[in-house]
């Protein structure tokens, strides 16, 4: 099992949680699927799922099995999501997505 730490500051505000989402996932082709189909079998559970109150600042904290963290990590090295999310307009920064052994 896995966790995964990220926040991401957008360069404006995102008005609310869902649009946050749809617009940072929208940066990157693939991932929502596989995030997807792994919330579909419960191999993904969100723990911390929050925007701030000025709609700038989505923060994730994630637990995820295995199969899952094999899945999407190399998302996360292949043409890296992180240097793709500090680089796309919509993102002031970014921390890089952390995963830890729980």
């Amino acid at each position: 099992m896995k966790r995964q730490d990220y926040s991401i500051k957008f360069t404006s505000s995102q008005g609310n949680l869902a649009t946050a989402l749809t617009n940072f996932g929208n940066l990157f082709p693939g991932w929502g699927k596989v995030m997807a189909k792994h919330y579909g079998i419960g191999n993904v559970a969100d723990d911390v799922l929050s925007l701030s109150e000025d709609g700038l600042v989505l923060t994730v904290q994630r637990r995820m099995t295995d199969s899952c963290y094999t899945e999407i990590r190399p998302l996360y090295t292949d043409d890296s999501m992180y240097a793709m999310a500090q680089a796309a307009s919509i993102i002031d920064s970014c921390t890089y997505p952390s995963f830890v052994d729980i």
